[in-house]
């Protein structure tokens, strides 16, 4: 039988249920999301090669040069800047139409 590695060090996680069980349950995994433990369980319970990490590890790091060299590209022709403008005007408009919203309530 073959070593399953080292063992997974996760803290204890303690949650009170103060109000109702929904509120304990949510709270609950939002520190497992953020604990980043569900991840951690998922990765070992699949064996992957050296050689298949080292690909990986390959990959994503020229997928981040490749974006940054967008990035760059985008920040010397002023593309960048624009964007950002139209997002934060886009994000603008929907914050407008939230209070609106609520202010017809």
């Amino acid at each position: 039988m073959k070593n399953p590695g080292p063992a997974i060090k996760i803290k204890p996680i303690q949650i009170e249920v103060t109000h109702s069980f929904e509120d304990a349950l949510r709270r609950f995994k939002s520190l497992v999301q953020k604990e980043k433990i569900i991840g951690q369980v998922k990765a070992r319970m699949e064996y992957k090669k050296p050689s298949e990490k080292k690909r990986l590890k390959i990959r994503e790091a020229s997928e981040r040069k490749m974006l940054q060299a967008i990035r760059e590209k985008q920040i010397e022709t002023g593309e960048w800047d624009k964007r950002k403008k139209q997002k934060d005007k886009k994000r603008a408009e929907k914050m407008e139409q939230k209070i609106r919203a609520q202010e017809k309530l």
